[in-house]
């Protein structure tokens, strides 16, 4: 009867003792929360709530941890660069937060000009972009990078880079465009004759009057650009060309001249210039000014009333005013002393 008893008090004790640890640990499972950690990095990172291992959150991702004690816990981030142990409070049956941020940025360089483009950054040798390629540089320091970027054809050994500073953010990426490189220039011919087009020396095309040509493909930097008439230059500029600059050049037609006609005579004349009439009733002690003619011989012509007409040679060397005295005598004379350079 006794050893009954005894054993009847053991098993009591025991299950006291076990529904004692389980209510124990029902309360304490009751009051625990939760961890939840969003990794912004580029790398994988360990995580350990107050010296012990929980578990590890991938790159770019969110993960949760539960049976995390309510209180003030220290959270250590074990990942690539320096992360400080965090005081991170856990409420009772609550969550607790911690984004861990990104510590380097990225960037991304788009070439947007129309030949293959040598991209270096920081000094170092990014790669080659062909148009509209893309290259991309990742672990970045946030801050000031820069960016050279040349042609990487040898035909454009000479020419100058592409220079700029690009602001990388962390956890961001930052975006820079190569710009269009080559600049071009637009010119017209100005005269009533046919002009070659000279570029740097080079001849690039005949020009008809009034025509408008287009020089692309040129490379930043300074060009001149002659209009050529038979080996004689009759205009040139120089431009200073900045990458991807879309210039014009128009040219006043400085060869033209112009002749001055004065009727001296008693009786109105009319004027023909190469065959044109340019006045039909020039009265006595009237002038007229034919204007814009091009440089080379021209036929002035004078008609008096009865149709008796004289024919003068007259040649202009280019901007200048020649004079044309008629209606003196049966035999007007020219007189090429008044010359005046516009």
């Amino acid at each position: 009867m006794n050893a009954t008893k005894r054993l009847t008090t053991i098993a009591l004790t025991a299950l006291a003792t076990a529904l004692a640890a389980g209510a124990a640990h029902a309360r304490h499972a009751n009051l625990d929360g939760t961890l939840t950690i969003v990794n912004e990095r580029g790398s994988p990172v360990e995580v350990q709530v107050d010296g012990d291992r929980v578990g590890r959150v991938a790159p770019g991702q969110k993960k949760q941890f539960r049976n995390i004690p309510n209180g003030v816990r220290l959270v250590e981030i074990d990942g690539r660069g320096p992360d400080p142990v965090r005081e991170v409070s856990v409420p009772v049956r609550g969550n607790a937060f911690v984004r861990v941020e990104a510590l380097l940025g990225g960037l991304a360089v788009t070439n947007k000009a129309t030949i293959p483009m040598r991209v270096k950054l920081n000094g170092r040798t990014l790669g080659t972009a062909a148009p509209g390629q893309t290259l991309r540089a990742d672990g970045l320091k946030p801050g000031p990078h820069r960016l050279i970027a040349q042609p990487a054809s040898s035909r454009f050994g000479r020419a100058e880079a592409l220079d700029q500073i690009i602001d990388v953010r962390a956890g961001a990426d930052a975006h820079a465009a190569i710009a269009p490189y080559l600049a071009s220039v637009r010119v017209t011919n100005p005269t009533r004759s046919p002009l070659a087009l000279r570029v740097d020396g080079r001849r690039e095309d005949r020009l008809r009057p009034g025509e408008t040509e287009l020089i692309t493909g040129l490379e930043p930097g300074t060009h001149t650009v002659e209009l050529v008439d038979r080996g004689r230059v009759i205009d040139r500029t120089t431009l200073r060309l900045a990458p991807g600059q879309h210039a014009a050049w128009s040219p006043v037609d400085r060869r033209r001249g112009d002749i001055r006609v004065s009727n001296t005579g008693r009786l109105p004349l009319t004027i023909e210039v190469d065959g044109r009439v340019v006045d039909r009733h020039l009265d006595p002690g009237e002038v007229e000014i034919v204007r814009d003619l091009t440089p080379g011989t021209h036929i002035v012509t004078v008609i008096g009333p009865r149709g008796r007409a004289t024919r003068h040679r007259v040649t202009l060397q280019g901007a200048e005013v020649e004079n044309l005295v008629v209606g003196a005598g049966p035999h007007p004379a020219r007189r090429p002393d008044f010359v005046a350079r516009r």
